[in-house]
């Protein structure tokens, strides 16, 4: 399954139409129609407004792994995953689109390499 097919299953999920979305996200809702095609790939800018705005699995949604919402775990690792995600947004907030898609390409190489006995 492509990503742009994982975002539209994403947004039903969630019952938003295309136009709910791209409003939510701050988007064209034509944008919303390309992607979820595949007629355009979603910018890494994209792919982490999903992720902060809608808490979804990062793992899903980029490589199709996992569930789309993982269980909650307790309440320190909450507060961990919730730092490492304001670091993360802090660095796309400042960086150049260049780094930005540098650090996606990297992420996604590391989870493709990442042995899955190692993840819990």
């Amino acid at each position: 399954m492509i990503i742009g097919t994982r975002i539209k299953e994403l947004r039903k999920k969630l019952n938003f139409t295309q136009a709910e979305l791209a409003k939510k996200l701050n988007i064209s809702k034509s944008m919303i129609a390309m992607v979820e095609s595949g007629a355009q790939s979603p910018s890494f800018a994209f792919i982490m407004l999903l992720l902060q705005q809608f808490d979804c699995s990062a793992d899903w949604l980029i490589q199709g792994r996992g569930e789309m919402f993982p269980e909650k775990h307790d309440k320190s690792l909450d507060e961990a995953h919730h730092y490492r995600r304001e670091l993360i947004e802090m660095f796309f907030k400042t960086a150049g689109i260049e780094d930005c898609e540098l650090v996606l390409k990297l992420m996604e190489r590391i989870i493709q390499d990442y042995p899955k006995e190692n993840k819990q």
